[in-house]
């Protein structure tokens, strides 16, 4: 009796063995698949784009002098494919100091918090006498947004910026704002004048439907494969507009021009103040991601409450 008892768990622990080890095969291939699946996906999106999108002519390596009138915020819309963030906001903020509308200056009275985010040193943004006719609706929300409503209508501190994105003014909460702002700036853009549309309405329908075949698991390693291969491709295969051809050399422009400001500025340790040196080229690093203790500064001047809970959680 003990023989066969022994027998029966040798026999259950080479059984579950088996199992485990075709459970994790089984694993295995599904992982194999789906990476499969996504390497197909990337490489049919660089054949799309480069079928839509032909390669720039121009053949400058540098760009000294700004392309265009093209804002900031529009700037970074173009070269990061319709990116809207704190970057955005910071760069539109240095771009009304810079032509006049705001002013920026330090105070030397310490600020008691416990992150010095300003080297003890408080920043304070005030708006001037220039009549605000010609500003953009989202160029004329932050100034209503941190001069209004922050601060005294004349002038707002870092330090009452910071306290106040901590808090719902007017039960208005910093995320909804931003997102308010967002809006204005994707309403401004020149969408038309730098994009065009595709033909992708019959092949999104297709990848839709290999979308849905993945959640019906009749072939399970084909129908798991068609579903990420589906999604994929509705995701990043089959764009509904691109960028045309005013649009590819108008986003190679101003890549020239961060080129040109990474080999021979440095921006990299320039403050807030020095906009009024360096004037657009200062602004513009900004929206072309060229770090800066003014870019760290601004946008600590903002914070993550500015974002909404979600944004906040897929940012960390």
């Amino acid at each position: 009796y003990p023989k066969v008892m022994m027998l029966k768990e040798i026999f259950c622990i080479l059984r579950c063995g088996f199992l485990e080890i075709t459970y994790n095969k089984n694993i295995l291939i599904y992982v194999i698949v789906a990476i499969v699946a996504i390497v197909v996906v990337i490489i049919k999106s660089k054949i799309i784009y480069k079928k839509l999108e032909h390669t720039p002519v121009n053949v400058n390596l540098y760009q000294r002098d700004l392309p265009s009138n093209l804002k900031p915020a529009h700037v970074r819309m173009l070269v990061h494919d319709g990116l809207v963030d704190e970057k955005s906001l910071a760069a539109t903020i240095l771009d009304l100091i810079d032509r006049g509308f705001l002013d920026i200056r330090r105070e030397d009275k310490k600020i008691e918090d416990k992150i010095d985010l300003f080297r003890n040193r408080e920043i304070i943004i005030s708006k001037t006498n220039k009549d605000t006719k010609e500003l953009l609706r989202y160029e004329k929300f932050i100034i209503d947004w941190f001069i209004e409503k922050y601060g005294d209508g004349k002038e707002v501190t870092s330090g009452i910026v910071m306290e106040k994105l901590h808090k719902n003014i007017y039960k208005e909460q910093p995320c909804n704002l931003f997102e308010c702002w967002q809006g204005l700036v994707f309403l401004s853009f020149p969408l038309k004048k730098f994009y065009k549309t595709t033909s992708a309405g019959n092949s999104r329908f297709m990848y839709l439907l290999f979308t849905i075949l993945g959640f019906i698991p009749m072939i399970p390693l084909v129908c798991e494969f068609l579903g990420i291969y589906g999604l994929g491709c509705l995701m990043f295969a089959s764009p509904l507009c691109v960028l045309n051809d005013d649009g590819i050399e108008e986003k190679d422009k101003w890549l020239d021009l961060k080129r040109y400001l990474n080999d021979f500025s440095n921006m990299e340790k320039n403050t807030i103040e020095m906009v009024k040196i360096w004037q657009f080229y200062l602004t513009y690093s900004i929206s072309l991601d060229i770090e800066s203790i003014s870019s760290k500064e601004i946008e600590a001047f903002f914070g993550d409450n500015i974002y909404n809970y979600f944004e906040n959680t897929r940012r960390r």
